[in-house]
């Protein structure tokens, strides 16, 4: 999280501010902002650049919803928030320095090119809002070309915003720079970092104790790791329980609007008025249900079936598109599809028409999932980068401390705090 924060804290908000007259208020709203809210050595950081860079950080997070900084109860939580975020700042300012210091921070070849990629992507996003709102009227006049549109439209506002956009084209190269600069940084920190078989011993025999108590006590928690595993070896699974196997699915759905209405009748207890509405949704997708059933008893390819007709939306994505989905007694889903994937014999077996308040289903059983304790040789190279991830970000944290223990370094908590209200 921390290194995400750094992250966070480092983008730079490019906004085009335009002032007419320079009122009383605003005058005070600049000098506000002028205040200084951190010293690091010679270097500052003033209150402006703080608000500007926590509330980034809120919307990152979205923090920004659940943060209310008017309710004096969250005064205290919304106090350690601000707390982190400056923390982050003045260690990115030290960073910044530090690979300054090394010649890290001069422009390099790719740095331009860099940003022109991401800055293609803002435009491209930009553009992409201008379609929408084109497409809409389009609906309306079939005579508009919506392309010819979306370029006039946004060499208009280049037009109008030149210098806007340049200074947004130099920040963004800075943008580039600076993170290039760090990832370096990082790099010549922790040059030296290895992984011996000890260490990696020592955490395959921690997780499997670990894992081996949290799942006992949350079976979900498996679930939830082991898709990690799958994704990105976010989490290394070492320890898998009993009954678990892996299923893949086609579902053809009932109308959304329809499934929002059984689900609200089944919410009221009124199951009979559910089942019929069911029942009459089910009618307008049978034919596509019986032709997608007909195509996988013919033994045609799952996968390829899968992507021409299946609608579960879960199932269209990483990890589960290529692993399945993990099915167990204690598994939450609804009971005739749990029923139905429990009830498969043999891998490779596929279902029938299995029916839900969702549609119909044609599950197959796709492998079993081993239980006990993994085989380390079976993630060594997970546990090794592991490992070495997390040993590389002690080294930086150790040597963020030694030189943080070089500077003066002064807050101002009274300036940057959210203050009590007096009566």
């Amino acid at each position: 999280m921390k290194k995400n924060l750094l992250r966070v804290v480092a983008l730079v908000l490019v906004t085009a501010l335009f002032l007419s007259g320079c009122s009383l208020i605003e005058l005070n709203e600049t000098r506000r902002q002028q205040q200084v809210v951190a010293r690091v050595g010679d270097m500052t950081i003033t209150l402006g650049e703080f608000e500007s860079q926590y509330y980034n950080y809120l919307y990152s997070t979205g923090y920004i919803y659940y943060i209310d900084e008017t309710d004096a109860s969250q005064r205290e939580t919304v106090n350690q928030l601000r707390d982190t975020v400056l923390q982050a700042m003045i260690e990115n300012k030290i960073r910044t320095e530090k690979a300054t210091e090394l010649g890290y921070m001069e422009q390099k070849d790719g740095d331009e090119a860099k940003r022109d990629e991401q800055l293609q992507e803002a435009i491209e996003e930009t553009k992409e809002s201008y379609r929408t709102e084109w497409e809409e009227k389009k609906e309306e006049d079939d005579s508009i070309d919506v392309e010819a549109e979306v370029e006039k439209q946004w060499n208009q506002w280049l037009e109008d915003n030149k210098e806007a956009f340049e200074e947004y084209k130099a920040s963004l190269l800075e943008q580039v720079i600076l993170e290039r600069a760090m990832e370096e940084l990082d790099e010549y920190l922790t040059k030296d970092v290895t992984v011996s078989e000890d260490e990696v011993t020592s955490k395959h025999s921690s997780l499997v104790q670990s894992q081996r108590t949290s799942y006992e006590d949350k079976l979900t928690q498996f679930e939830t790791d082991m898709y990690a595993f799958w994704k990105d070896a976010s989490t290394v699974v070492c320890f898998k329980p009993l009954g678990y196997r892996t299923v893949k699915q086609i579902l053809v759905k009932i109308d959304d609007d329809t499934a929002k209405e059984i689900a609200q009748l089944r919410k009221d207890e009124k199951e009979e008025e559910a089942d019929q509405k069911l029942e009459e949704a089910l009618k307008a997708i049978q034919e596509k249900a019986d032709e997608v059933l007909a195509k996988v008893e013919a033994g045609e390819d799952f996968d390829k079936l899968m992507e021409d007709y299946n609608e579960d939306p879960g199932m269209q994505s990483e990890p589960q598109k290529t692993h399945g989905y993990l099915v167990s007694e204690e598994t939450n889903f609804v009971d005739s599809f749990k029923e139905a994937a429990l009830g498969l014999k043999t891998i490779g077996d596929t279902t029938g028409l299995v029916k839900s308040d969702y549609g119909y289903h044609i599950i197959k059983y796709t492998g079993d999932i081993s239980s006990g304790t993994v085989p380390i040789d079976d993630v060594r190279k997970e546990l090794e980068d592991m490992v070495l991830s997390e040993k590389k970000t002690q080294k930086i944290s150790d040597e963020m401390d030694g030189w943080k223990a070089g500077y003066k370094i002064k807050t101002y908590a009274g300036l940057y705090h959210i203050k009590k209200k007096t009566a």
